[in-house]
């Protein structure tokens, strides 16, 4: 049982990573529409990447612990492996997500007070 585990949290991380850039990547590119692009790319990779290990101990412990008791109870012990990956693969996704959309936003409100700064 315990590599079926390891398979698990692997692939929830790995497929956490990728949701989380799919989805935000679309957000993102709306978002820098409303500033300069490049600033509010970066701000929102730097956002990402300052929460990637808070995330993924989040992900681990929380999304881990949810998905495996879930996958347990409602299909048995033989599931618990892939709830734990699934639940952690939300989890990361959620977060890596949110805090890229928080740096966007932050990217924003610096492009356009840069934007002013230069008009003055």
């Amino acid at each position: 049982m315990e590599p079926l585990i390891a398979i698990g949290v692997a692939c929830g991380f790995a497929g956490g990573a990728f949701l989380g850039y799919v989805v935000t990547e679309r957000l993102v590119e709306r978002m820098a529409t409303s500033g300069r692009a490049a600033i509010v790319r970066a701000c929102a990779v730097g956002g990402a990447l300052l929460a990637l290990v808070p995330a993924s101990f989040y992900a681990f412990v929380l999304g881990g612990n949810f998905g495996g008791a879930s996958a347990a109870f409602l299909l048995g012990q033989w599931a618990a492996a892939l709830g734990i990956g699934l639940g952690i693969a939300l989890a990361f996704a959620i977060c890596l997500g949110g805090a890229a959309v928080v740096g966007a936003i932050l990217g924003i409100a610096i492009s356009r007070a840069l934007g002013r700064q230069r008009a003055a």
